[in-house]
C-alpha cells in the first residue's frame, strides 16, 4: 500500500513538472492537461500533508489560465489554493501569488473594487513578509494598483503607484539612475 501511494505522489509530481515545462514552452493547453491529471492524482490522498501540493497545483492552473486570459478559471483556482493553505501558510508568500492573480483577474473583468481589495491584501502581505526581500512581488502589486486607479479615472493616484514601482526597481538596480519625473 505504501509503495502504491508513493508511486501516485511521484506520478503527480512528474505530471506537474511536465505541465511546468509545457508552460515554459508556451504550450498552455498541454500544461493544463498535465496539471489536471496531477490534480486528480493528488485528490486521491487524504490528510494535511498533501494540502500544500494541492494548493500549488491549483496555483499552477491559475497561472496558466491567467496567461490564457480566462479570469473566471483563474479566480476559481486561486480560491481553491487559498482555501487549502493552513493558517501558517496563509501568511506566507504562497498566498501572495493567488492574491495577485485575483487582483489581475478582477481587473480584467472590470470589477475594480474587488481587484483593489485583492491587490491591497497582497501589498500588506508583501510588506509583512519582506523586510525588503519581496521587491518583485511588491512591484507587480503596485503596478496592478496603479492600473486599477487608472481605470477608476484617478490618474494622480495611478501615477503615485507607478512612481513607487520605479523607486523599487531603482533600489533593485533594475533600471538606470536617470531621474524619475
Amino acid at each position: 500500500l505504501y509503495s502504491i501511494l508513493d508511486e501516485k505522489k511521484y506520478q503527480a509530481w512528474a505530471l506537474g513538472n511536465i505541465g511546468n515545462s509545457y508552460d515554459e514552452l508556451g504550450q498552455p493547453q498541454h500544461a493544463l492537461e498535465n496539471y489536471q491529471q496531477a490534480l486528480s492524482l493528488l485528490l486521491t490522498f487524504n490528510g494535511d500533508k498533501i494540502r500544500t501540493e494541492l494548493a500549488g497545483m491549483h496555483l499552477n492552473l491559475a497561472n496558466t489560465y491567467s496567461s490564457l486570459n480566462e479570469p473566471m478559471q483563474t479566480i476559481y483556482h486561486c480560491h481553491q489554493a487559498i482555501s487549502l493553505l493552513s493558517a501558517d501558510e496563509a501568511d506566507s508568500n504562497l498566498n501572495i501569488y493567488p492574491l495577485i492573480h485575483l487582483g489581475n483577474s478582477y481587473l480584467r473583468l472590470n470589477k475594480l473594487q474587488n481587484s483593489l481589495e485583492y491587490f491591497q491584501q497582497a501589498k500588506s502581505l508583501c510588506l509583512d513578509l519582506n523586510a525588503g526581500k519581496k521587491f518583485t512581488e511588491q512591484a507587480v502589486v503596485l503596478l496592478g494598483m496603479g492600473n486599477v486607479y487608472g481605470k477608476l479615472r484617478q490618474p494622480q493616484r495611478a501615477i503615485e503607484y507607478f512612481q513607487q514601482v520605479l523607486s523599487l526597481l531603482l533600489d533593485l538596480g533594475e533600471i538606470g539612475t536617470s531621474k524619475v519625473r
